[in-house]
């Protein structure tokens, strides 16, 4: 059997994709200066992992939702500004990577990706989330860093195995999604708090209290967002942690819902 190589370039990738029986299961076109992909890049079934950053494309082509066996898809540090739905069709893919774009928005068919474990976001222009990224039932990661969110959509509240959820940065971002306080997930709710700030304490007397550290920081601080509203849901789950004095020296201007 003739030894498949490891693709290094723009050769080689003309080369797949007129013999796509030969491609490798991990194909690294990154640093290629690519400004496009032609239609035939769907051809190439046998990939698992798609290493596309770095280089200057600006849209992808539908055909990409052909990749039927693909887990990995990086589209990092690119030029993007949307994705076709087609990219909805990848139902085994595991890690979606597409941090340093131009997207402002992402298609709602992103919520097909019944697999999908990680979905990278930071650094783009997003305004707004679809609906349907609540379905992604297996998401432990969503990073979302530095985008222009004014709000998270409240079926983010059905991601049981989330576990990460990055906020930092979006500087219009008014308040927490409703309802991973409705959850009921008192640890997660902590989780989100900290996650999307980043959180450093210097105050002497709050040093090992995590979980105070955590509810506490849920404003200005660190450019995080402007958090100005919490929900009594909220409220109950910080005198959880709480004796008194819940909002002493954040900086703040709280009001309760």
């Amino acid at each position: 059997m003739k030894r498949k190589r490891e693709a290094t370039g723009c050769d080689d990738l003309d080369y797949y994709l007129e013999h796509p029986e030969e491609c490798p299961d991990e194909l690294n076109l990154c640093f290629k200066r690519l400004t496009g992909l032609p239609p035939e890049i769907g051809n190439l079934r046998n990939v698992v992992k798609l290493i596309l950053s770095n280089n200057r494309l600006v849209n992808i082509p539908k055909e990409i939702g052909n990749l039927s066996n693909l887990w990995i898809l990086d589209l990092s540090w690119n030029q993007l500004t949307d994705l076709p739905v087609e990219i909805g069709n990848l139902s085994h893919l595991r890690e979606l990577i597409l941090y340093r774009n131009q997207l402002t928005s992402i298609p709602k068919e992103i919520g097909n990706l019944c697999n999908l474990t990680a979905l990278i976001l930071d650094n783009n222009r997003l305004t707004g989330l679809p609906l349907e990224i609540g379905n992604l039932s297996k998401l432990v990661h969503l990073g979302l860093v530095y985008n222009q969110l004014t709000r998270v959509p409240e079926e983010i509240g059905n991601l049981s195995n989330l576990i990460h959820l990055y906020l930092k940065g979006n500087l219009n971002l008014m308040y927490p999604p409703y309802s991973m306080v409705h959850s009921n997930k008192n640890a997660d709710m902590v989780e989100y708090l900290q996650r999307h700030n980043d959180i450093y304490s210097r105050y002497g007397r709050w040093k090992n209290q995590w979980p105070l550290i955590r509810l506490i920081f849920i404003g200005h601080y660190e450019k995080a967002n402007r958090f100005n509203t919490i929900p009594m849901e909220l409220l109950r789950v910080i005198e959880e942690y709480l004796l008194s004095d819940p909002f002493v020296e954040t900086g703040n201007t709280i009001q309760l819902k």
